[in-house]
């Protein structure tokens, strides 16, 4: 098991540019997947290491995304 959740980035958009759409849109931090090479793009990593209700709240504005 890990402490992180990879998602796929929406929409066909590079993994920086949405991770950068994400924390000026929404305020979340999130990883983007190129950082852990080329087979990382098109991917973003969340870490599930933030209290259960602060989670619940970015899930929330990414879900609003």
């Amino acid at each position: 098991a890990t402490f992180y959740v990879w998602a796929r980035v929406p929409g066909g958009q590079s993994s920086m540019d949405f991770c950068a759409r994400v924390l000026a849109e929404k305020g979340v931090v999130v990883t983007p997947g190129l950082g852990f090479g080329p087979g990382g793009e098109g991917w973003f990593r969340i870490s599930l290491t933030a209290p259960d209700d602060r989670i619940a709240v970015a899930a929330e504005r990414l879900g609003a995304l």
